[in-house]
């Protein structure tokens, strides 16, 4: 189903000053990233190799009080918005694995 002419309207609003380089916060304030690992899974594991590959869900949360609203103080009493990703700001995240030996093990 396509936005409703109160969501169009509400959406004009909240991007229309919106730049999503610019890091959400309110004054100084530090932006929480939420990260939640939903599962971590096991897909391959090549031994003669030693090489494995998992597999994960990460879910990254937070607030930006740039495009908030009270609903019924909108246009519409519109509560939630669906938007493309690419819309909105986003952070910067990278995903690491680290191969360590222990101080322990002797090669």
């Amino acid at each position: 189903s396509g936005a409703t002419s109160g969501e169009t309207a509400l959406i004009d609003r909240l991007f229309s000053f919106y730049d999503k380089r610019i890091r959400p916060a309110s004054g100084n304030r530090l932006t929480t990233v939420t990260v939640t690992l939903s599962y971590f899974i096991l897909l391959t594991m090549e031994q003669q190799e030693e090489r494995i590959r998992f597999g994960s869900d990460i879910r990254l949360t937070w607030n930006d009080p740039i495009i908030s609203w009270t609903p019924s103080a909108a246009d519409s009493f519109t509560q939630r918005l669906l938007l493309k990703e690419t819309t909105i700001w986003r952070p910067d995240i990278a995903v690491l694995n680290r191969y360590s030996l222990s101080p322990f093990c002797t090669l």
